[in-house]
């Protein structure tokens, strides 16, 4: 995608809402803040459209509306979808902001930091933002802050759609910091939070997406203000007192859920679509169970005179103990030492298995490259083409990173129904997202989930025990929010 616009096509698609749709647009008629908590492919983004439609038709309130979007959601769904509907094009072309806008050659410029651009350069990309006429501009939220610091104090967006607020979860990031500046500094009044998942590691991330709406009126004007009071520790230090995990107290989890209700409504669409999770549990080969417990049990293993791997905290030997389990580990100089091959020789059996385009996650960049090594045909989802590619048949092996790729991307429903995790996460968003890229309108098949596990590893603990946890409770989260359609 380009710097240019998306222009109309013909032949759009005429929208009729689902009920489930109608409810989210009359909820976000009722309030100018607000937030969508709608499972994958409920229809958010075409019910989305219809609302920046009636504010730019019926209440004339649309100036400019910016949609910040995980990369590849950015880059190729919102624009094929404001491409797509009838409804769409009221609003006219749509503008998809890339590294050209900053004055950038590479993509990777964009991402090295502010300190880039001198002050007459920060003037000249002001211009050019405030120069485009299109009425919706979209941007990838790894550059949004550069696009809020660009605008400095000039007040152009009148509204602002986050999809995947998850993503400034986070109150210390600069994702969020710069959404906070967006709606309070220069007054972006009607805003809309859009997720499938918004409390994908317990409540306690809720409260950042929660100010950015009420300014934290409801939870609470600082974090530290809504643990007190609506959370409880649940895992903590006995000798120093230090709270590493909070939980929502059980005496008031009522009151915060209808504190919720207030700012998001909860739908949840049954897609009709089955799916079927299938454990591998493999056995660690006895030279790679000998090196992953001396590092579990003496946070050290030597590969070589030259070559070791050195635990120096808990969080280490968990990242390091995964990465053994998969089959490669990072030494003290960031070089790959190989383990074990045994997750490679099954997943070579579900592909030959598989009739159809097999779509994988893996945990790190060395998994990557040894899927590459392995399996010659394997491809990478960032690549160009490869979405659409795969949607064909043209892609036996797609490979990404949930992190990256797994967020709102549609169509590789149409080219398979079996994902495999070589590397279970510890985050549920990017977990139930993963497998909702298959998971979906359009699969015409049950989908396989493959999860290779290595027996007696922390592997279990993530996939039997973490995953579940968090699972259960975004689970009652979604439906104490929820909408729910009665004939």
């Amino acid at each position: 995608m380009t710097a240019t616009s998306v222009c109309a096509v013909a032949d759009r698609l005429v929208w009729t809402p689902r009920p489930e749709q109608g409810a989210l647009l009359s909820f976000a008629g009722e309030r100018e803040r607000r937030a969508w908590w709608a499972t994958m492919g409920s229809g958010k983004t075409a019910a989305a459209i219809e609302h920046l439609r009636r504010a730019h038709e019926d209440s004339f309130s649309l100036d400019t509306a910016l949609v910040v979007a995980p990369n590849l959601v950015a880059k190729h769904t919102w624009p094929k979808e404001f491409a797509k509907w009838a409804h769409g094009a009221p609003i006219g072309p749509v503008r998809v902001l890339t590294h050209a806008d900053f004055g950038f050659k590479r993509t990777c410029d964009v991402l090295d930091g502010p300190g880039r651009l001198a002050m007459s350069d920060w003037r000249e990309v002001r211009k050019r933002l405030l120069g485009y006429r299109e009425r919706v501009h979209i941007i990838q939220w790894d550059w949004f802050w550069w696009l809020v610091k660009a605008l400095n104090r000039s007040s152009h967006y009148s509204h602002v759609i986050y999809d995947e607020a998850t993503f400034a979860s986070d109150h210390e990031s600069q994702r969020w910091k710069a959404a906070r500046y967006l709606t309070k500094e220069l007054g972006c009044g009607d805003v809309l939070e859009m997720t499938g998942g918004p409390a994908p590691n317990g409540y306690e991330k809720l409260w950042a997406q929660m100010f950015l709406l009420d300014g934290g009126m409801r939870l609470g004007r600082t974090l530290t203000e809504f643990r007190y009071s609506w959370m409880v520790p649940d895992k903590m230090d006995g000798s120093t007192g230090r709270v590493f995990k909070w939980k929502v107290n059980p005496a008031r989890k009522g009151e915060l859920d209808k504190l919720l209700s207030e700012l998001a409504i909860s739908v949840v669409v049954d897609l009709g679509v089955e799916s079927k999770v299938i454990d591998h549990r493999l056995p660690l080969p006895d030279d790679a169970q000998a090196i992953y417990d001396e590092v579990e049990r003496d946070f050290i293993h030597h590969f070589s005179p030259d070559s070791h791997v050195l635990v120096g905290s808990k969080a280490v030997m968990v990242g390091k103990l995964l990465q053994i389990a998969q089959g490669a580990v990072y030494d003290q100089d960031r070089m790959v030492q190989h383990v074990h091959d045994v997750k490679l020789d099954r997943l070579e059996e579900i592909i030959d298995s598989s009739p159809r385009g097999v779509l994988l996650a893996y945990a790190y960049q060395h998994d990557f490259e040894r899927l590459k090594k392995r399996f010659k045909f394997a491809k990478h989802i960032k690549d160009a083409g490869n979405i659409q590619r795969f949607a064909n048949g043209s892609i036996k092996l797609l490979c990404m990173h949930p992190a990256s790729g797994a967020h709102g991307v549609d169509e590789l429903q149409y080219g398979g129904h079996t994902c495999v995790w070589f590397g279970v996460p510890y985050n549920w968003e990017h977990y139930s997202q993963f497998n909702a890229r298959l998971v979906r309108g359009g699969q015409k098949e049950t989908v396989f989930i493959h999860r290779i596990l290595m027996e007696g590893t922390i592997e279990e603990d993530v996939a039997d025990v973490s995953l579940a946890e968090k699972c259960d409770e975004e689970t009652a989260l979604l439906r104490a929010c929820q909408w729910r359609y009665r004939e």
